[in-house]
């Protein structure tokens, strides 16, 4: 359920910061949960792209091409 609650707050009310929370608790329950580990990534990413610190978007970027790579 949290993954489900994850993708409409990404996708229609563009909550990005708590979908991240939802998909995070998704990934409590089950750390191997590619569809969690997929969201989580792809909203880490949106969130990344405002970022105006290089610092925080580069780090931000690392964790969602990890999670995206724990996913496959």
């Amino acid at each position: 359920a949290w993954t489900e609650l994850g993708e409409c707050l990404y996708k229609k009310d563009n909550d990005s910061k708590f979908a991240v929370t939802c998909f995070e608790n998704a990934l409590k329950q089950d750390a191997t949960y590619a569809p969690a580990l997929c969201g989580l990534s792809i909203t880490l990413r949106r969130i990344s792209q405002g970022l105006t610190d290089a610092k925080r978007h580069k780090e931000e970027l690392d964790r969602a091409l990890d999670l995206a790579e724990r996913a496959v």
